[in-house]
């Protein structure tokens, strides 16, 4: 995919669920979104990434409680198709203030609880 390629030319590690990118400071978390938007439940994603990768890295679960303190988070919206104008239609945005991983787990029980 194209836009998997260009992520790639500008040094983000791409998965099928995200994307890596490892600045000298702070480590970039995110994810990459082919919609018409970045909606705020992305954002519920990003920081559940987050979390996870900090454990991995051997944080505990309440050390990775709220992930935004320690590495960067950061959306982006691809569009579905690339011309040769790439850059139009990609957007980035970088979470400030994002919600913390609690809250992720909330909504993710009550998902549970409407099925």
């Amino acid at each position: 995919n194209e836009c998997y390629k260009l992520l790639r030319s500008q040094g983000w590690q791409v998965t099928k669920r995200g994307f890596f990118h490892s600045r000298p400071i702070n480590p970039i978390i995110g994810d990459y979104k082919t919609s018409k938007a970045l909606y705020r439940d992305y954002e519920l994603q990003v920081v559940a990434y987050a979390h996870a990768w900090l454990v991995r890295q051997g944080l505990s679960h309440t050390e990775a409680m709220h992930p935004h303190r320690l590495v960067s988070l950061c959306l982006i919206r691809l569009p579905k198709t690339l011309d040769k104008n790439a850059s139009n239609g990609i957007e980035v945005k970088y979470l400030d203030s994002p919600p913390a991983f609690p809250l992720f787990l909330a909504a993710r029980d009550l998902w549970r609880f409407m099925r």
